[in-house]
């Protein structure tokens, strides 16, 4: 994580009453960190949620594991913050040097040594954490330093908990003195910290310049779990790139009565049916479709170069399958293969799916996932120029079991990462 963010900008969200004044909506493409609970004042997941609040964790970690963004611990005074976690996408934990003080030892962003004790999470662990990453500005918003309670009513300690010690102003007059990689401003609403600059939150919104391309980047959700907002922070990470992006809902083919897994094989099997759709919506444009729960976070150079295939996908090879497509992230060109292909996956998925709801096929239902029946269309069109696609352009998330999928790939290296929320979600579908 150390300088993954070089030259880039963040807005940390705080959970001051004064977020209750703030309209948050041009955040959206921006890098944004949340810390605590302060979650609850966007409508999309942030990049970020910081936490070192030993009595907070065991309350929230259970919602952090629901979330795409990216879980950042200090180990806090019991040093177990970060501690039994089942989500898979705790990024970072960093030691809590308890006995010692920023203002006895100084501020630290060092954060393979660790942190110092700053009585609050904003100096303690978000400051270190901007700092670590190389971001060259940091705008705090509700960051208040007031005993008035929290934005929102639902806190899971309650406002009785709530305490900003004298020492905490110290703490940030002193980090404000110091020579830092990042410069820190308060861009919030009233409150009573002074010790950064202060700004004007209105004059920061700023457009991402767009991205000369016939390339048109898509993807589609149905109402079930958190889809929707995977989907929305999966377009937000191709829209800060200077790409466009369009989402769809699409009908969930769950119901009660089915067994598991098959009303996600069923919804998986849309894709066909939505990559035909979006051929006809967008004649003129390449698409390069990803799955909702997907994050773009680098521009995608070789998918914008090919421009003499017809189709790519990645393709997978480990201890577990062998050359199996991966359907994550599929790139599908204007052409009449292309086209030719997409029908015949169509007309081949939809088969599967009727025999899928006549119970030919067992759980887990492989012979109808798309993927495989994507693969297997492949054959029909002879005169198909595809490619695969570098296992960068389609990582898969560590799973929990440790055990990596895909080996070799660089973290600094993945432009496209595939965060499979479908590990937890389609035993609830």
């Amino acid at each position: 994580m150390k300088g993954k963010h070089n030259g880039e900008r963040c807005f940390v969200i705080a959970s001051g009453p004064s977020m209750k004044y703030m309209d948050l909506s041009p955040l959206r493409g921006e890098t944004v960190i949340c810390v605590n609970e302060s979650y609850k004042a966007l409508d999309w997941d942030p990049d970020y949620i910081c936490i070192g609040d030993r009595e907070l964790w065991p309350q929230v970690k259970d919602v952090y594991a629901t979330k795409s963004s990216k879980i950042i611990c200090s180990s806090g005074l019991n040093g177990l913050v970060g501690q039994g976690y089942t989500g898979t996408n705790l990024a970072l934990i960093t030691k809590l040097h308890r006995d010692k003080t920023v203002l006895d030892k100084g501020f630290s962003y060092d954060l393979d040594y660790g942190v110092h004790k700053a009585w609050n999470v904003i100096p303690e662990i978000v400051l270190p954490f901007v700092c670590w990453a190389g971001f060259s500005e940091c705008y705090l918003l509700g960051c208040d330093c007031t005993n008035l309670g929290y934005f929102y009513s639902d806190s899971a300690r309650s406002t009785k908990h709530q305490k900003i010690l004298h020492e905490v102003f110290q703490v940030h007059d002193l980090i404000s003195k110091q020579p830092l990689p990042t410069r820190i401003f308060n861009a919030g609403l009233g409150g009573k910290l002074s010790s950064y600059p202060r700004v004007d939150f209105t004059s920061l919104a700023k457009e991402s310049p767009k991205v000369d391309t016939d390339l048109m980047v898509v993807g589609y959700y149905t109402p079930d779990c958190d889809y929707r907002q995977r989907a929305e922070n999966m377009k937000a990470s191709v829209e800060r790139l200077g790409l466009h992006c369009f989402i769809q809902e699409r009908p969930s083919k769950a119901r009660k009565e089915m067994p598991k897994p098959m009303p996600w094989v069923l919804n998986c099997a849309q894709c066909g049916p939505f990559i035909r759709e979006m051929m006809a919506s967008f004649p003129d444009r390449r698409l390069l479709y990803l799955d909702a729960d997907a994050e773009m976070l680098k521009m995608p150079q070789m998918i914008l170069g090919l421009k003499d295939i017809d189709f790519a996908a990645p393709i997978l090879t480990n201890e577990w399958v062998n050359c199996e497509l991966q359907s994550n992230t599929l790139y599908f060109n204007t052409t009449p293969a292309a086209r030719a292909l997409v029908n015949k996956w169509c007309e081949l998925q939809e088969q599967r799916n009727k025999d899928v709801l006549a119970a030919k096929f067992q759980p887990p239902y492989r012979e109808a996932w798309d993927q495989r029946v994507l693969q297997e269309s492949i054959a029909f069109i002879p005169k198909l120029a595809w490619t695969p696609l570098p296992w960068e352009y389609g990582k898969i998330d560590l799973p929990k079991s440790g055990r990596e999928l895909m080996q070799g790939v660089k973290p600094e290296d993945v432009v496209i990462a595939q965060h499979q929320a479908s590990r937890v979600t389609k035993a609830k579908i």
